[in-house]
């Protein structure tokens, strides 16, 4: 029996939803509502166009645990994740198919480094897969735990409680917290893997941002299924590469 680990998602344990994180129903009905909108959901086909986002018992858009399978683990944001598109086509569940292992796809939507230090510190040496691939948050990302809740704080207006915001914005004054933010997390995940025997490959988060940017999810802030197809033909080539 896997223990589970509290997280930004674990309220979606073994649920099916219609909507989720950015791509939610409010910000749908108001993007169809304005002219540009309405534009880029009607070009990249979202128009009336209904899919679910299913959650494992863990919590994760991934396959359930089976301890000893072959299997990848994924660990990152939302654009790993899949926010905007279906589950088959996310270039984390390509990946896996490519490579005949179940997807472990343990990516949180808004989610940051220290969101990918702490998940795969608690499930790499129970899942022990045979692949992890670590995809690199943006610095400014930063996580706050509390007995409650886990908060991941990227955004001063929509993401960080009034109480908390003094605190992250002197952090975020000094870009230096992040760098070594993500450093000490990308050694801690590497010395993870290392002492339990597992390949790491990073992926650079903006990199794979950028390179899918001209392509549009139903949330109109990640990529459809075209870009989700560059991205997991870019990081298939790293992974055989590495």
């Amino acid at each position: 029996m896997i223990p589970k680990l509290f997280h930004q998602h674990s309220d979606h344990c073994s649920k099916t939803v219609d909507w989720f994180c950015t791509d939610n129903k409010l910000w749908y009905e108001r993007n169809i509502k304005t002219p540009k909108g309405y534009q880029l959901l009607k070009q990249y086909g979202w128009i009336d166009n209904h899919f679910t986002y299913s959650f494992n018992s863990h919590g994760f858009r991934a396959n359930e645990f089976r301890p000893d399978s072959p299997s990848i683990m994924f660990l990152g944001a939302s654009i790993v994740l899949g926010t905007g598109v279906e589950y088959k086509d996310t270039w984390a569940y390509a990946i896996s198919k490519r490579l005949g292992k179940l997807n472990y796809n343990l990516s949180i939507s808004g989610g940051s480094n220290d969101s990918a230090f702490r998940i795969g510190n608690h499930y790499i040496p129970h899942l022990k897969p045979d692949l992890v691939v670590f995809v690199n948050a943006f610095n400014w990302r930063v996580d706050l735990i509390t007995e409650e809740k886990v908060f991941t704080f990227y955004n001063i207006e929509y993401s960080t409680p009034e109480r908390y915001k003094p605190f992250y914005k002197e952090w975020l004054r000094c870009p230096e917290n992040g760098e070594l933010n993500y450093l000490k997390n990308k050694y801690a995940l590497y010395d993870i893997c290392q002492t339990n025997n597992i390949p790491i490959v990073e992926i650079d988060g903006y990199e794979i941002h950028l390179m899918s940017k001209h392509t549009c999810g139903r949330d109109i802030m990640h990529p459809d299924a075209e870009g989700h197809r560059i991205i997991a033909d870019h990081v298939y080539e790293k992974i055989t590469n590495a």
